[in-house]
């Protein structure tokens, strides 16, 4: 016989368990407010951090006068983070009482550090793989401006729910770098050539008007508006020499207006004016322009070598041929051995006009004096110490036996058949011949072939150590510089 045992009800069985289960619920709840609180005060200490830096590397500049506006920039970036909020508090700092460390680059007020340094390309010829722009904070290279600013935003706030397991408080904090590194890149693809004319020295046009169906038309006219230019040797004939225009020329489809290489005109500021040798960090201004203005007075009395008047250095007119010069004699001894020097004048290697015009080594006629240097000699090439410009600066190639010689033949650098006759518009005068022109010349009543050759090395030495030096050591245009990596 089976008996069944009936059980009694037991109340209140489940409270427990409720009550379990909702520490697990509490905790969970907890923990999820506190992290989105933690979280939220995450992100708005980045916001904070991200517009100190921001407002701090805008502050500093690239202008070595008042060391880059460096004083103004940590009072600028904490401005900026306190402008802030965190967690509905406003981020704490003062622009007016700051501690510093770091040897004057490191800042802190309140919840706010200001750290500044640089961000410069590093070269590596080694091992070009390590190029690149590289961060520096601090700053040690102080050869570099100040281009990099770091600010560090902190908060500390209170929990919630998370008290209750003993917790109080928590701290967060975000960092944030800004870079000053402006660079201006302009691509211009002028496929109509039109954007050359306001930098064009010259126009072709034939008897002062254009004539845009002829393909031989010489350059006859100036279109550089400069009022003062050279009228000193060959430059006195001004009207055939035409190195200055202001007039506006058609070449049938476009205007040619006076171009603004040296001088301001309706097509901007002077070209010249936009180029600079100033250092890395130092601003452009007049004292460091790349390209010095000449005196004007240089106009008819050049600097360095002037050229000479006919008879003796004492007529109105300069001598066009050396027998000008030396009263029509076909050779004066003191004009061969001294050359310039005989007439009050010493040799300088340069002429050198007014303005802009720069400096040559051309002066007609070249001075007599030679080389007695061995040409075949490369130490020789540089330096061969004549003072005429034609043997200092050019070979003359010896075909037959392959060996140079100083070029002292003018028919060998000159046509002076003149232009060519295909081109019938031009008017016949002398013309540089190409280098690998043949001529044959007669030395000791033999005829020998010689083809003309041009001294670099020469050319080189004289633009580096002749003074005055017309380049630069660097160049900038705008904020971009020409950087010499190697010799």
């Amino acid at each position: 016989m089976c008996m069944q045992q009936r059980k009694g009800r037991r109340r209140g069985a489940i409270v427990p368990m409720v009550a379990i289960g909702l520490i697990g619920i509490v905790g969970l709840t907890a923990l999820a407010i506190d992290i989105g609180m933690i979280a939220v005060a995450r992100s708005q200490c980045q916001n904070a951090a991200d517009t100190a830096a921001t407002a701090g590397c805008r502050t500093i500049n690239g202008n070595v006068v008042g060391n880059y506006n460096f004083p103004a920039m940590p009072a600028q970036a904490i401005a900026a983070a306190t402008a802030n909020r965190v967690l509905g508090q406003p981020v704490q700092g003062s622009t007016s009482s700051y501690a510093s460390s770091g040897g004057g680059q490191s800042f802190s007020s309140g919840q706010v550090t200001i750290d500044s340094g640089i961000y410069y390309y590093v070269y590596d010829d080694n091992n070009p793989k390590n190029e690149g722009f590289k961060l520096q904070i601090p700053r040690t290279d102080t050869s570099e401006p100040y281009s990099a600013v770091r600010a560090t935003v902190s908060n500390s706030s209170g929990l919630a729910f998370a008290r209750v397991f003993g917790s109080t408080t928590f701290s967060t904090s975000a960092t944030a770098v800004s870079v000053h590194r402006p660079r201006d890149v302009v691509i211009v693809m002028d496929l109509s050539g039109s954007m050359r004319f306001q930098s064009l020295p010259g126009i072709n046009v034939n008897s002062g008007t254009a004539n845009p169906s002829s393909s031989s038309r010489p350059r006859t006219v100036s279109m550089n508006p400069e009022s003062v230019f050279p009228t000193f040797g060959h430059y006195s004939d001004t009207s055939a020499a035409a190195l200055s225009g202001s007039t506006s020329y058609s070449t049938g489809a476009e205007m040619v207006d006076p171009g603004n290489i040296s001088t301001t005109t309706n097509s901007g500021s002077p070209i010249i004016a936009d180029f600079y040798q100033n250092a890395a960090g130092v601003a452009p201004g007049s004292g460091n322009v790349a390209f010095a203005r000449a005196a004007d007075s240089q106009a008819s009395t050049p600097g360095g070598d002037n050229y000479l008047k006919a008879s003796n250095n004492t007529g109105a007119a300069f001598g066009k041929t050396a027998t000008d010069i030396v009263t029509g004699t076909d050779k004066d001894l003191k004009f061969e051995r001294n050359g310039y020097a005989e007439y009050g004048t010493s040799y300088k290697g340069y002429t050198e006009g007014p303005g802009y015009w720069g400096k040559t080594f051309f002066i007609w006629p070249p001075d007599p004096r030679g080389s007695t240097l061995d040409p075949n000699n490369a130490a020789n090439h540089a330096n061969n110490g004549a003072s005429d410009w034609r043997q200092r600066f050019f070979f003359k190639f010896n075909t037959s036996t392959s060996t140079l010689g100083w070029l002292d033949h003018t028919s060998l650098l000159f046509d002076s058949g003149g232009a060519p006759a295909t081109n019938s518009n031009l008017t016949p005068t002398p013309i540089i011949r190409l280098p690998n022109t043949t001529r044959s010349i007669t030395e000791n009543g033999a005829s020998v072939n010689y083809r003309y050759r041009i001294n670099y090395a020469a050319i080189l030495h004289w633009l580096r150590n002749q003074n005055p030096r017309p380049f630069p050591t660097q160049l900038r245009a705008g904020r971009i510089q020409v950087l010499r990596r190697h010799p």
